[in-house]
């Protein structure tokens, strides 16, 4: 029948061959709505299929992976930024891939905070080198 609103589907009850409205799936019966139905969030309700990160929509939701993941079919995956080259190391560090990131760690003989590594002078510092002093 014409009764309901496009939001939900008319239905047909058995025992008494009544019609009623039935809210269409992504959304719930609500009287406070003006349309007698309001949008679930399935992304608080937790009745989503995401993997990571879920966004919710009018009347659906969608799914997207964390900043350091890339989507691979129905889930997400690390991106090594180390192997794709997408990291901002000192070519004088060595990245090591993290789950969702990486880290930068200056090679021996270089100080600094991996993404700036400058050259230690071993000779200036006795500590570091094993030189006699008279050398």
């Amino acid at each position: 029948s014409g009764n309901c609103h496009r939001l939900q589907v008319c239905k047909l009850e058995q025992s008494s061959s009544m019609e009623y409205c039935k809210c269409i799936t992504g959304y719930t019966n609500s009287t406070a709505a003006q349309t007698g139905c309001e949008d679930v969030d399935e992304c608080t309700t937790g009745s989503h299929k995401c993997n990571q990160s879920c966004r919710n929509m009018d009347g659906s939701y969608t799914c997207f992976c964390r900043t350091g993941y890339m989507a691979d079919d129905r889930s997400c995956i690390d991106i090594n930024e180390c192997s794709t080259g997408t990291h901002n190391c000192s070519k004088n560090a060595t990245c090591k891939n993290t789950n969702g990131s990486f880290n930068c760690t200056c090679k021996e003989g270089y100080a600094g905070n991996g993404t700036y590594c400058q050259d230690v002078n071993e000779c200036h510092n006795s500590s570091l080198n094993n030189c006699n002093q008279h050398a």
